[in-house]
């Protein structure tokens, strides 16, 4: 007779599963075993979405928000996420329940992510956020409410459907709300970016919703902090995805120009690309480049548009010979 395994039990070998996807990462052979496992069971995907939101809020609570890495790396040791889950003996990696990680998030939990950082994040109620580069995002939920918080940065959300507790994102007084839709918003020091891809949102500017109005999929709109809100042209799936490329690493380019190429670069990296000259840095790039190599990009730009690359001090330089 076979026994019927407990939650705990599946809490305990969810929390084994994420310590071993961070050690070694999402491989092949890793992503089949974990297919068998969540197969036997239909409560082990739910314990192993659990784990994940933990094991974020760990990669949190070991890292302080106020401390830069260069305190933290001459001063005392830094607590990892492994070694606070192993003090916890296993009890936070399990999860033995939802509420546990509703106390939590009612405390208010705040997502960090350093230049060149991408995190995607399991939400609690089965929502999934991805938080770009250089973006701090603090996430509460109460019984009635799912409030997200963009202090700066952008994030892509996911929602879970929920009608009986709004999720709203705030982005200084830009606000959105969605019930179950996927959207993005990316906050500006006068206002935010938000675009929907899938579903509805109802965005609006300070305490009342009087000039709130309905995005649908497809489209985009700058929300400015004095309530001027500015609808961008329709955009088809797959320019959305392309906007949408850095949550897998990415910046696509459809005939941007350099500069506006090398400002999303500089986003993401602590060396900055700087383009001396004005006609090339008008110039049209096409093609997909990896966030994380800066060096790349300008080496692939520079034999593209007949230009020289350089590095002084901390830049790359590029420009057009004479």
């Amino acid at each position: 007779m076979n026994v019927r395994e407990t939650a705990d039990q599946i809490g305990e070998d969810a929390a084994r599963w994420v310590m071993r996807i961070d050690r070694e990462g999402r491989t092949p052979q890793v992503e089949q075993e974990l297919k068998v496992w969540a197969s036997q069971d239909p409560r082990r995907a739910g314990a192993l979405l659990m784990a994940e939101a933990s094991w974020g809020m760990l990669d949190d609570l070991g890292q302080p928000q106020h401390q830069t890495d260069q305190k933290r790396g001459a001063g005392r040791p830094t607590l990892t996420r492994r070694t606070l889950w192993a003090g916890a003996g296993g009890a936070i990696a399990a999860c033995a329940g939802a509420a546990s990680l509703f106390i939590l998030l009612d405390q208010g939990q705040v997502y960090v992510t350093e230049v060149g950082e991408i995190r995607r994040v399991p939400l609690a109620d089965r929502s999934t956020m991805a938080v770009n580069t250089a973006s701090q995002i603090k996430v509460e939920y109460s019984d009635a409410r799912r409030t997200v918080v963009v202090d700066s940065g952008e994030a892509w959300f996911q929602v879970a459907k929920d009608k009986t507790r709004p999720f709203v994102v705030s982005a200084g007084d830009v606000h959105v709300e969605a019930v179950g839709t996927a959207f993005s918003v990316r906050r500006r020091e006068a206002g935010a970016d938000v675009m929907v891809t899938e579903g509805v949102v109802q965005v609006w500017v300070g305490d009342s919703r009087a000039n709130a109005v309905f995005i649908t999929a497809g489209s985009a709109i700058y929300a400015a902090n004095t309530a001027l809100i500015r609808l961008e042209p329709e955009m088809p799936a797959p320019t959305i995805e392309r906007k949408l490329a850095w949550r897998s690493g990415r910046l696509d380019l459809q005939g941007e120009t350099l500069q506006a190429a090398v400002d999303e670069f500089n986003r993401y990296n602590a060396t900055p690309i700087v383009v001396t000259d004005p006609a090339l840095a008008q110039e049209r790039l096409y093609g997909v480049f990896r966030l994380d190599d800066a060096s790349g990009f300008a080496q692939t730009a520079a034999v593209t548009l007949d230009a020289t690359i350089s590095v002084e001090g901390n830049r790359i330089l590029l420009t057009r010979p004479e």
